[in-house]
């Protein structure tokens, strides 16, 4: 036992390693082995940032304002990072992201959502908290309420929010009973199936649903698995649900200036596929939105208007990085050529 006063800089250093010192003992009891060497950069008086690098380094640096060495929270989501790429995997983008963003990468929002729950599992506190001298932000996964917008229900629906990723593990997961969870199965059925992640999965919550129930002794859970997940707007539990197939297309190049042309850019798909519904989402880094026309074509030269000149909404930025669905911009709802 050892009491440092707040105001002894060493304080702040003992408190990340109690944290993950805790973690460490959570993650050997569901694992059965210790996870590697983790070290952690703290610095004071710079730029707030906190990150996993993909090396065994979190970064946790904390302004003057905005100090994370007593956010137990941050730190364990940092920690939850590290325990995804060592005992799991991750496809994540790794971009600037906030708990109540829609629309997002959902390989980002698996892995971002994993992260909170995990850091409310090893804690048994739904409640994430990051403290700051100007304002603090905290947010409850159980209830979904924050402290500076209110209900965060809103947000917390489809498979594309953080939010619904680290509410359904966290419902899952809990002793509570509310809102369609009915369940309380502890850890390491979630564990389970997190560990089995590999490099050819697409690392998304629809394969955690898809892994959980490939164990037999889970089926007498699928009723209420399905409630959680209904609740939330994700809807796997479909009878006409069919797993979904994800297909990437980087392409680095500079959209022209002034070229009513453009680019075209191909996505070969080897598979012979009926297609029964599309949701595509763009990267689009890019200063002006309203400069960009942007459309899907088929092989046989069918064409869909993606975004069409539009101008950001409140809150969004110029560049482009949102999902488009059916009925997209500016054509009416319609079947895509097989």
């Amino acid at each position: 036992n050892l009491d440092i006063p707040e105001t002894n800089d060493k304080g702040g250093a003992f408190n990340i390693f109690d944290c993950l010192v805790e973690g460490t003992k959570k993650v050997k009891e569901l694992s059965g082995s210790i996870p590697p060497l983790l070290t952690v950069n703290w610095q004071k008086g710079i730029a707030a940032a906190t990150r996993y690098k993909n090396n065994n380094v979190i970064e946790l640096n904390g302004s003057v304002d905005d100090p994370d060495e007593y956010d137990d929270a941050v730190i364990l989501h940092e920690y939850g990072h590290f325990i995804m790429d060592k005992f799991s995997y991750s496809k994540s983008p790794g971009v600037i992201h906030h708990s109540n963003d829609t629309n997002q990468d959902i390989r980002l929002s698996w892995s971002e959502g994993w992260a909170t729950f995990f850091s409310s599992l090893l804690r048994n506190n739904s409640l994430y908290v990051d403290v700051s001298q100007l304002k603090t932000l905290s947010y409850n996964i159980e209830n979904l309420q924050d402290s500076i917008g209110g209900s965060l229900k809103s947000f917390a629906q489809g498979q594309d929010t953080e939010i619904t990723v680290s509410s359904v593990l966290w419902d899952i997961y809990d002793s509570t009973d509310d809102e369609g969870d009915t369940i309380s199965l502890g850890a390491k059925p979630i564990w389970d199936v997190f560990s089995k992640f590999k490099s050819y999965y697409d690392c998304v919550l629809e394969d955690f649903y898809l892994d959980f129930f490939s164990n037999t002794a889970n089926e007498v859970y699928r009723a209420q698995i399905n409630s959680i997940f209904s609740t939330r707007k994700v809807f796997y539990s479909d009878s006409t649900f069919k797993r979904g197939k994800i297909y990437i297309k980087n392409d680095g190049r500079v959209i022209p200036d002034g070229n009513g042309t453009g680019i075209i850019s191909s996505l070969d798909v080897t598979e012979n596929l009926r297609i029964k519904d599309i949701n595509i989402f763009v990267d689009l880094p890019h200063a002006y939105r309203k400069d960009i026309i942007m459309s899907i074509i088929s092989p046989s030269n069918k064409e869909v208007i993606l975004h069409n000149q539009t101008k950001p909404l409140d809150g969004q930025s110029e560049n482009i990085f949102a999902w488009y669905q059916e009925p997209y911009e500016t054509i009416p709802a319609e079947s895509i050529d097989d």
